[in-house]
């Protein structure tokens, strides 16, 4: 029968997963409007500018969510009225998790670089030049450290007043009702996680079916010339009997060979181990002599003729190889070549 598609559509169990996520979702929104409902009226106060930027250094060094929350509580009746525009709050969040992916802190960043600042706006808006990207910087970036919080983008896309923003009430808000939204947000988050689980489960499971159905189709197909390589593997064998036999006989030929070799390889290796001692010995005994010349041409309690003399010999021995180094560097080399020849007669 014909394969199912590669690509399955969602099951029942996904679609009602992915419902029950929604709902979720829609109680939680519910919540905070309720919550919302009952914080004051956003207030500037007698602040100066001084002050008033001070506290937008502390807004913009929150997290990107404390930012979006900050800023969702002051203009929640006032000025955009999040509570009264289910889509403009979603927006909001929407931009918080992008400003989150494109951060390499994650939840943990507040602000973005002119570089990933400029992607979140091609995303958010639209595709800008650089030039139109850095003039919008320019004035979006209201504390002038040329990075962009999360704060200064909504400032920018809301045009609100900022300083009315940084004083904007917080409190006042039942902390029963709180900690209930709190808790629901975590329930919506926790079976948002399960229903995304289960329904990757679900698409595993099917596209392991698909690949199952299509090796079992293969594995018939592959039955019908079992048959047929069955009799090719008997020929085969008959004729690998009568090769193994010729290799048995080159095989007891090459083991004495190996034999013969074996015994002139540990003879060479001898005279090698012999030959590398030799010239450790010469060359201990070579380097003994230059440090006791170095030592008494830089003693400068011998006298300067001294001193002089060994400073030359040591320069002059310095210069050439002695002669039983000499030696013994020949002798090690002629071993060396000797055990290369064994080696390449080994390997013929």
């Amino acid at each position: 029968h014909a394969l199912r598609p590669l690509v399955p559509t969602p099951t029942r169990a996904q679609s009602k997963a992915l419902r029950k996520a929604h709902s979720r979702r829609l109680e939680v929104r519910a919540m905070a409007t309720e919550i919302a409902a009952a914080r004051g009226e956003v207030s500037q106060g007698e602040f100066t500018l001084e002050d008033d930027q001070r506290l937008l250094k502390e807004l913009n060094s929150k997290t990107y969510k404390d930012q979006a929350i900050w800023f969702l509580n002051a203009f929640w009746k006032l000025g955009p009225a999040f509570g009264e525009d289910e889509d403009k709050t979603e927006r909001v969040w929407e931009v918080y998790n992008m400003c989150v992916q494109l951060d390499s802190k994650g939840q943990d960043g507040n602000e973005l670089n002119e570089f990933d600042a400029h992607r979140l706006l091609e995303k958010v808006d639209r595709a800008l030049t650089v030039r139109e990207m850095r003039e919008v910087l320019r004035e979006i970036d209201i504390d002038f450290n040329k990075s962009m919080s999360l704060t200064e983008y909504l400032v920018f896309k809301y045009n609100v007043n900022w300083r009315e923003l940084v004083h904007a009430p917080q409190g006042g808000v039942d902390e029963a009702k709180l900690n209930l939204a709190q808790q629901k947000v975590d329930e919506a988050k926790e079976d948002i996680a399960a229903s995304e689980k289960r329904a990757s489960e679900a698409k595993a499971s099917e596209k392991e079916a698909v690949a199952a159905e299509k090796e079992a189709i293969d594995a018939k197909a592959e039955a019908k010339d079992s048959e047929q390589r069955a009799k090719d593997a008997e020929e085969q064998a008959k004729s690998n009997e009568a090769d193994a036999f010729r290799e048995e006989t080159r095989a007891k030929e090459a083991e004495q060979k190996c034999i013969t070799l074996e015994e002139e390889q540990r003879a060479v290796q001898v005279q090698v181990n012999e030959a590398l001692e030799t010239v450790k010995r010469e060359e201990a005994t070579f380097q003994a002599k230059i440090d006791e010349l170095e030592a008494t041409g830089s003693d400068d309690s011998k006298g300067i003729v001294t001193r002089n003399k060994a400073k030359a010999e040591l320069a002059q021995l310095k210069s050439s190889d002695p002669m039983p180094l000499q030696r013994a560097k020949i002798s090690q080399e002629a071993v060396v070549r000797r055990a290369e020849r064994a080696v390449k007669s080994a390997a013929a």
